[in-house]
């Protein structure tokens, strides 16, 4: 078709696509030369911005916050002008406030963060002061402020944590969530019990031993008792278990007291109030009949009910010093007051260096 046109026609023809592509190339040539230069404008601008926000946070640093220091630690409520990130951001809103400036967006860079849990010591009656960015224990018992050494293998983590685990996702209803739970957390119980390597089963399995000795010793006795062989042994008035709690945990206390006097008859098994226990063990320590191989399960499903803690602070003092054979605790976790209470503690992994 193109060889019927003419000589001049086919020869403009050939300038007009040349011409079209050129213009083509040339339009795509500056369209990406004016991106990579309002790109570089903004990255431009962004690095001034993100410079002035630094400034910003350096000053608030240096300069505002020893300034208010003093009114921090008197002031009953917190002054958000000492943190350099409100600062920052402060300056940045009022930035944006500008028609121009509408779309430019700033975002603190922050670590995850990492959550611990410190127990006190109510027997040293420590007493603690947190601060912004620190934490100071004083120990009353010993009249000093405690060294950030000696607090070291006391923090528990809340990452990372076995035994402390996240719930899954967030959901709209928590307790239609936690009813949905119920057969998970149940089974994790059972594989739990299962384990015979889980700190459950290996408690469980010497509370078992030691009840078990005490169920033979006791048909030893009968025996010899029946034969006129052996002496009648001084500590055998003393019970065997005593079971302490408060409200639903000494009724948990009181069944189970039941089922394991079904299955050791001859076993001396009683359940006590912690607030009688405490009581009792001030006024009337000879009327509980606790021995040297007595054994003592206290039960608290919070691991710091007042009374059950104080009653297992000094139920370990008596086990310290040979008065009672055995101390047990039974709580919701594995790291708690009470676990404190008798050297229980979540032994941290150590980091090679």
């Amino acid at each position: 078709m193109l060889r019927k046109l003419r000589l001049g026609t086919q020869f403009t023809l050939l300038l007009t696509l040349i011409f079209l592509g050129g213009t083509i190339l040339s339009g795509i040539t500056l369209s990406r030369a004016m991106q990579h230069k309002a790109e570089d404008e903004v990255s431009t601008k962004a690095e001034i911005l993100t410079q002035t926000m630094n400034a910003v946070r350096s000053y608030t640093s240096e300069h505002v916050a020893p300034l208010l220091q003093k009114q921090l630690e008197t002031s009953p409520k917190f002054i958000s002008e000492t943190v350099p990130a409100y600062a920052a951001l402060e300056v940045f809103e009022n930035f944006r406030s500008q028609p121009e400036h509408r779309n430019y967006i700033y975002r603190e860079a922050t670590l995850i963060p990492r959550s611990y849990r410190l127990d006190l010591d109510q027997k040293a009656g420590e007493i603690a002061w947190v601060g912004v960015n620190h934490i100071t224990v004083y120990s009353m018992l010993e009249d000093r402020e405690l060294r950030g050494s000696e607090l070291e293998e006391r923090w528990i983590p809340l990452q990372d944590n076995a035994y402390i685990l996240p719930p899954e996702e967030q959901a709209n209803d928590p307790v239609q969530r936690d009813i949905q739970d119920i057969p998970k957390v149940l089974k994790s119980i059972e594989q739990s019990w299962r384990d015979p390597v889980s700190f459950n089963r290996q408690t469980a399995d010497y509370l078992v031993e030691l009840l078990i000795e005490k169920a033979k010793l006791w048909d030893h006795r009968q025996r010899a008792t029946v034969n006129f062989k052996l002496e009648q042994v001084a500590d055998i008035a003393a019970i065997d278990l005593l079971i302490t709690g408060v409200e639903s945990s000494l009724w948990l206390g009181e069944r189970f007291a039941q089922d394991l006097t079904l299955l050791f008859p001859s076993l001396s098994v009683k359940t006590i109030s912690a607030n009688q226990l405490l009581q009792r063990l001030q006024y009337d320590w000879k009327g509980l009949r606790l021995g040297k191989t007595s054994i003592v399960l206290a039960i608290s499903q919070s691991g710091q009910t007042f009374p059950t803690l104080q009653a297992t602070n000094a139920l370990e003092e008596l086990r310290r010093q040979g008065s009672i054979s055995e101390l047990f605790i039974m709580t919701g976790e594995i790291c708690s007051l009470m676990g404190t209470a008798i050297a229980q503690l979540l032994e941290q992994p150590q980091v090679a260096n």
